[in-house]
């Protein structure tokens, strides 16, 4: 079975488990899709979610932001802790992120 594009799959993270923080999903990822998990990767990933965000999918709750050198590979860069919009829940069930397997 081929693997879920990487930008469902977090829209699909997102739906199941609730809010999360850039750096928990792209460690999750990483370990998902048979990554290694570096600061490229990691970019990567923010990349990604700005894209999502920009289109309305995914929001950051910018009251929790922060800067943590611990989790960007000693680099000072903001972490951010995204949730599922209304509308990227309307759009991931549009497109049968939700459903079970066994249902699509």
């Amino acid at each position: 079975m081929p693997q879920m594009h990487v930008k469902g799959r977090l829209l699909q993270l997102l739906a199941e488990e609730g809010p999360q923080w850039d750096y928990e999903l792209a460690a999750r990822l990483a370990s998902e899709y048979g990554e290694r998990d570096t600061q490229y990767w990691h970019d990567s990933i923010r990349l990604t979610l700005a894209d999502l965000t920009s289109g309305g999918l995914v929001y950051a709750e910018e009251q929790l932001d922060t800067v943590d050198t611990s989790r960007t590979f000693g680099l000072e860069k903001l972490v951010r802790h995204y949730v599922l919009s209304d509308f990227g829940r309307q759009r991931a069930d549009e497109m049968g992120l939700l459903r079970e397997p066994s249902q699509i």
